[in-house]
């Protein structure tokens, strides 16, 4: 599935890409190369479960070693992003107003 999203040559719209639209670029990457097992490392409060599932659903084998503390970024364009409380503010929010932009 190539989407307005698709990453070419290294470069893509100056858009965010939401976890579902990575995933989406990842799957459709591996399938090309024949890939059924993957290590997945993401960031484990934001990405973590929501990845695994999506790769899973798709029949992949998925190993998510151990790789120690991610740190959140406090310069990130996205807010909830920033830190651990403004992550979960923000999955508070989701529950009542669900977006697609996480």
């Amino acid at each position: 599935m190539i989407n307005d999203y698709h990453i070419q040559d290294g470069f893509f719209r100056a858009r965010h890409l939401n976890i579902n639209e990575v995933t989406d670029q990842a799957i459709d990457f591996m399938k090309s190369k024949d890939m059924s097992r993957i290590w997945l490392i993401v960031h484990p409060f934001m990405y973590l479960v929501r990845c695994r599932k999506l790769l899973k659903n798709q029949g992949f084998q998925v190993l998510t070693p151990k790789v120690g503390k991610l740190p959140f970024d406090q310069k990130s364009k996205q807010w909830w992003t920033r830190s651990l409380l403004q992550l979960f503010l923000y999955s508070v929010w989701q529950k009542f107003f669900p977006s697609d932009d996480f």
